[in-house]
């Protein structure tokens, strides 16, 4: 069971019990019969509560165990880096809009299996080769800042082991395409030399490098509680982070796949329509869990209650 709020559950609560507390208050000093009063106000309550359950928009997990599918592996490497937190455009994060252009991808090539590796001063697998799209979609939505003071400048070396590991597991399977997603602002601050990722390609059957960041750079924002930026030691102003294009297209070559620059917002539907004209559909068993609104449990009575109040006010003047 889980829920996903229409409205914050905290200013719903807060309505709620305002308007609760000004109909009891209301109730209190109308003359009329105790028992009366009593039955009103339990029917209100009652109409409350059942409002309360329906804004938590409760859902119950349900497991589909024949899908149509697709014999395709994504892999999404992310660089978690605090660059990938600049505003270029002075509104977004890269990294929302790496989120966003994830999400865009699964929902295209959906029946396929997705992993994702997060890196910084290190690499992690969030998620090894699933079926369940809402877990990656999770894993995406948990990757925040990293550490300022533990962050120790930027490489894009620390992925390749956790990298070459997925793609060899993906490879190892018959009739599987691999497919890659390296997302990146290129940009290597730590004084290591990019290596190569050229022993990768032979696993790699398509995808992308999708850059992030302009060449204008942008002003690095991070911060839990408030927001700040970055600033440069060595000016004491705010640091810039740009795109390097020349680290992403050296990569690019070296996994044998295109580079996409993402801050012109091109379109990355013929490149997926490719991966799924290439691929082969099969209707297969999954695990994956899926969920369903049960909003209507509580929908039905608050009707009939909403319904009963109307006939009291209509026809027997009262509430």
């Amino acid at each position: 069971m889980k829920m996903n709020p229409i409205l914050p559950v905290w200013i719903v609560l807060i309505i709620l019990i305002i308007a609760i507390s000004l109909f009891a208050y209301r109730l209190y000093k109308k003359e009329a019969k105790t028992k009366s009063k009593i039955f009103s106000f339990l029917r209100v309550l009652l109409i409350t509560i059942l409002v309360f359950f329906l804004n938590l928009r409760l859902m119950k997990p349900t497991y589909t165990k024949d899908a149509l599918l697709k014999n395709i592996d994504v892999l999404f490497v992310v660089d978690n880096t605090i660059s990938m937190y600049a505003k270029d455009d002075n509104s977004k994060t890269r990294m929302n809009y790496v989120q966003k252009d994830c999400e865009y991808i699964m929902d295209y090539l959906d029946g396929g299996n997705f992993a994702l590796i997060r890196f910084d001063n290190k690499s992690q697998i969030l998620s090894p080769f699933t079926q369940d799209q809402r877990n990656i979609n999770d894993a995406l939505a948990v990757i925040t800042y990293p550490d300022v003071y533990y962050a120790s400048g930027s490489s894009l070396n620390v992925a390749y082991d956790d990298m070459k590991s997925l793609l060899e597991s993906s490879n190892k399977k018959e009739n599987r395409m691999t497919i890659i997603f390296f997302i990146s602002d290129g940009e290597i601050t730590d004084g290591s030399s990019l290596i190569s990722f050229k022993e990768l390609s032979k696993y790699i059957d398509g995808g992308a490098v999708l850059g992030y960041g302009s060449e204008e750079g942008g002003k690095m924002s991070v911060g839990t509680y408030y927001e700040y930026f970055l600033t440069d030691p060595t000016t004491g102003e705010d640091a810039i982070s740009k795109i390097d294009k020349d680290t992403l297209s050296s990569i690019s070559l070296d996994l044998d796949v295109p580079t996409f620059f993402m801050h012109a917002r091109p379109s990355l539907e013929p490149l997926l329509k490719r991966i799924v004209n290439e691929s082969s559909s099969y209707i297969g068993s999954t695990n994956a869990i899926d969920y369903d609104d049960i909003y209507y449990y509580f929908a039905y009575p608050l009707i009939a209650l909403l319904g009963l109040e109307l006939y009291l006010f209509f026809r027997k003047g009262k509430i």
